[in-house]
């Protein structure tokens, strides 16, 4: 009796979760639409200012689309982890348990996915610029500055986090296996 008590306990908390990552999914394709539209904006509207402008002007330009698919690659990331966390959270209802396979493979998707967002956009926002910023008085500590180039230290927290919830669900896995061939 207690364990069904559990199990439906466990179902009800990853069905109200998947809820809430197919939410946050929607506001990631709103936000990579929106991020989009912008980056559109930016590069047709100012065309002929930035053929005929001066470097200032090209700058700027490059700064605000460095940032604009910074933010672009940030929601397709966490829009990809929310999709596999939605999942993780079915195939945890579907097993009745969370200590499966899948389960771990996830998680260790969801922390690799992690570590690419601390790195991975702001890296492509600073190629980006190195590509659009006219070579004249080109200096490499402007363009990091200008660029946003960073390590954003709170995803790389979470995959930390996620990687060691990785290893106990790991461990949880042959737990459970051992106890079912016991039963």
């Amino acid at each position: 009796m207690n364990t069904i008590n559990s199990v439906s306990k466990i179902q009800s908390i990853c069905q109200k979760a998947r809820i809430g990552a197919i939410v946050l999914f929607c506001f990631c394709i709103v936000g990579v639409i929106g991020f989009g539209y912008s980056l559109l904006a930016v590069l047709r509207a100012p065309a002929e200012l930035v053929q005929n402008g001066d470097i200032v002007q090209k700058t700027s330009n490059a700064i605000a689309i460095c940032q604009i698919i910074q933010k672009t690659m940030l929601f397709v990331i966490y829009g990809i982890a929310l999709l596999i966390c939605s999942n993780m959270f079915k195939g945890i209802c579907d097993d009745q348990t969370p200590f499966r396979q899948r389960t771990v493979m996830a998680l260790r998707n969801m922390s690799l996915l992690m570590v690419g967002s601390a790195v991975i956009p702001y890296f492509m926002g600073f190629l980006y610029y190195l590509a659009a910023v006219p070579k004249e008085g080109f200096s490499l500590r402007l363009a990091i500055a200008h660029s946003g180039l960073q390590v954003a230290a709170v995803p790389l927290f979470l995959a930390v986090f996620l990687f060691v919830m990785t290893a106990v669900f790991k461990y949880g896995c042959i737990l459970q296996q051992e106890s079912d061939e016991t039963l």
